[in-house]
């Protein structure tokens, strides 16, 4: 079971989304992020998928974890 858990993160470490971007890396959330920041300008937000909407999520609730353990 291991071997397969490796390989699986292997393959997932190379793939890449229709972007030319690895999901789930600091590049990948940056790209959505700065996407985030266009759409509230006007922009559209076509491409974006549920592991991207979920990352940002993510990094907002941790955010917020980080605030509240400082107050």
């Amino acid at each position: 079971m291991t071997n397969l858990l490796r390989r699986i993160r292997k393959l997932e470490s190379v793939w890449k989304d229709c972007n030319g971007l690895v999901p789930h890396t600091k590049e990948w959330l940056e790209y959505w992020l700065e996407r985030l920041e266009n759409y509230e300008a006007g922009d559209d937000l076509r491409g974006l998928t549920l592991a991207a909407v979920d990352a940002i999520i993510r990094l907002d609730d941790e955010s917020e974890s980080q605030v509240e353990a400082i107050a």
